[in-house]
């Protein structure tokens, strides 16, 4: 009996040592790349919604096929919002990154039920004034979008500066 008992004893110890060993703390640095990347996965799933609308346009002008690569920006939006929400903020200024992440993740959410959805709607039967006001609200939204990446990208500087890590400069996007 004795034996037993001891034997659960070390059991015990052992899955409590690696219970604590598997909790490793995030760094700031790794707080703001995780962030970071939920930022660069909506650009690549945004790009494969503007490479599918760009066929159709020039196409069979069937745009419910938008609906797939929406529903996948929809859920991947939806699931950060959740983990984002979740997680405690790193350091600090955590909380203003972890916010102004928030805040980018919201617009989008609200940019793919006005602009996405509506476009979905129109079909070979559309008129051009519906496909250029649905154009529109799409431009204005993405003009939109890119001063809410802006705050993202100033609440990752002023991280940066906090815990002394500097980011690296964004890309310039090729303009013709």
């Amino acid at each position: 009996m004795r034996q037993k008992l001891s034997f659960c004893t070390l059991l015990f110890c052992c899955l409590l040592s690696t219970a604590v060993s598997a909790q490793k703390k995030t760094t700031p640095l790794e707080y703001n790349d995780k962030l970071a990347s939920i930022t660069d996965s909506l650009y690549n799933l945004g790009m494969e919604w503007g490479a599918r609308f760009q066929q159709i346009m020039s196409s069979d002008k069937n745009y419910g096929q938008l609906s797939e690569p929406r529903q996948k920006v929809a859920a991947f939006t939806n699931k950060k919002i959740a983990e984002v929400k979740r997680e405690a903020a790193v350091g600090k200024g955590g909380d203003n990154l972890k916010a102004a992440v928030l805040n980018f993740l919201a617009f989008e959410k609200s940019m793919i039920e006005t602009a996405f959805m509506p476009i979905e709607k129109l079909d070979n039967n559309s008129t051009q004034e519906e496909i250029d006001a649905a154009i529109k609200k799409l431009t204005d939204q993405a003009d939109l979008e890119a001063d809410a990446l802006k705050k993202v990208n100033a609440a990752q500087e002023a991280y940066g500066k906090l815990h002394g890590f500097e980011l690296e400069p964004a890309e310039e996007e090729d303009k013709d």
